[in-house]
């Protein structure tokens, strides 16, 4: 649905729109980093949120002169950092429907998704590029343009056409973008199932799904009980960034993190080296990941000459935690606690988290590790 709603309306029916999510940290906290990216060859990358927004702004405007239109999908393919994240919220926030395609697929299975979606521009980066170049002759009727992400100068010796340079495309529109009040139910964001019967099968979610899930998210965390031994609560959330967005937006993550004002840690390709070079420098207190990249870390052989102290929580999925996995982790990390959660596509991203209950506060810690490496649905019986 894309009906405008009228004034009346509007005052009484306030649209739950993802562009909303970013005006409490452009409110609050124009000045602060919102974003920082890591590349390959450990250049940073920092962008405070009014200067997010402005360069979101200035996408959105060169989308609309590339003919975008509301309803239109619009794909990456590409690992996570801020042009990733602009990329979403300038599609979803002119209308437009964001399709993160997840480049773990079968080439078969990719070209599907892009040509069943009908995606008319798709995104991609270096790391992503040689991969776009072998699905361009099975999607070149589809996709009506590229976009590429880099931070260096120019265009690569490419086949793929036409591709147009992102910072050449943003660099002289204005700052500015009067984001269209549309009807919630305007279709937002797209994703495709994985590992089903068949070929992956499409899940579209509305800006008001979005915004709904956001906020539950939010304030689930935010009055998530906390035991005697819990470190303190930090003052900013610094969160990493390690599962793509290419899964289900990093199961939410994107959305999350604006409406919370987190500061959102980008560290290229994962490597436990990386990882923890960027807790260090950035001092992340939160971050999720699939347990093996918990092993990963926990196997890295040079993990003791990192301060990984600022590190509170770690969010699993994608997998069921080890309960040994768990308390390997808390043992080499005192002040950090280890939990499980469950979603899937079909529900916009994680629905069930190992939260406890206020009863549970004073059980035995063995007691407790066994509920978080676990989940359960409140009043649906086991």
């Amino acid at each position: 649905m894309t009906e405008k709603m009228t004034y009346p309306e509007y005052t009484t029916h306030y649209p739950l729109l993802v562009k909303s999510l970013m005006k409490r940290p452009l409110y609050l906290y124009p000045n602060d980093v919102a974003m920082v990216y890591r590349n390959d060859g450990g250049d940073y990358f920092r962008f405070t949120w009014n200067q997010w927004h402005e360069r979101t702004c200035q996408l959105a405007h060169a989308l609309t002169k590339l003919g975008v239109k509301t309803g239109d999908r619009i794909a990456a393919m590409a690992l996570n950092h801020h042009w990733h994240m602009e990329s979403i919220y300038a599609a979803i926030c002119i209308g437009a429907i964001s399709h993160p395609i997840n480049i773990r697929l079968s080439m078969d299975h990719m070209t599907y998704t892009i040509n069943h979606a009908e995606d008319q521009i798709v995104f991609i980066d270096e790391a992503i590029l040689p991969l776009a170049e072998l699905l361009y002759d099975r999607i070149k009727d589809t996709v009506k343009a590229f976009i590429y992400m880099s931070e260096k100068p120019g265009l690569p010796d490419t086949k793929i056409k036409p591709l147009y340079s992102y910072e050449e495309l943003i660099k002289d529109e204005p700052k500015h973008f009067d984001w269209p009040d549309l009807n919630e139910d305007t279709h937002a964001v797209l994703y495709y199932t994985t590992g089903t019967t068949g070929l992956p099968k499409g899940a579209l979610y509305s800006n008001r799904q979005v915004y709904l899930h956001s906020v539950h998210s939010v304030m689930a965390a935010g009055m998530a009980i906390r035991l005697p031994d819990d470190p303190p609560r930090p003052n900013q959330n610094i969160s990493m960034l390690n599962v793509p967005l290419f899964h289900i937006h990093a199961w939410g993550a994107p959305f999350q993190g604006v409406l919370s004002a987190t500061k959102l840690v980008f560290p290229g390709k994962f490597a436990p080296d990386s990882f923890c070079e960027m807790v260090q420098e950035e001092k992340v207190n939160n971050t999720a990941m699939v347990p093996t990249m918990l092993a990963m870390i926990l196997e890295y052989k040079d993990i003791g000459k990192w301060d990984l102290s600022s590190l509170t929580n770690i969010a699993i999925g994608g997998g069921s935690l080890p309960l040994g996995l768990k308390l390997k982790a808390e043992k080499l990390f005192p002040s950090m606690k280890a939990g499980s959660g469950y979603g899937m596509t079909e529900t916009m991203a994680g629905v069930i988290g190992s939260t406890l209950k206020r009863q549970m506060a004073d059980w035995p810690q063995e007691e407790i590790d066994q509920i978080t490496v676990k989940t359960g649905l409140a009043n649906v019986p086991a």
